[in-house]
């Protein structure tokens, strides 16, 4: 079977909130910011926060209190390749 390291091997509305979010931080953007652009609750926008950065497909970085995420390289290749 096929690694599936991006999505954690989740099926369905877990790969596609993944992507939302993905696609959402095309510019930066807070944690709250991304969740609206994406639909989701900002805690499920920071779970997939974290396994985006993990992936090295996001960068993050503090602005006073927010924390405001944007795509890497890498993610944007990944976003403008589907």
């Amino acid at each position: 079977m096929a690694s599936c390291r991006f999505d954690g091997c989740a099926g369905g509305p877990a790969r596609e909130s993944r992507a939302a979010v993905l696609v959402a931080v095309g510019e930066s953007l807070s944690t709250t910011e991304t969740a609206g652009e994406a639909g989701i609750a900002a805690s499920t926008a920071s779970h997939h926060l974290d396994a985006l950065r993990a992936a090295g497909l996001i960068a993050s970085r503090r602005a006073g209190r927010r924390v405001l995420h944007a795509r890497t390289p890498l993610g944007d290749a990944l976003v403008h390749r589907v």
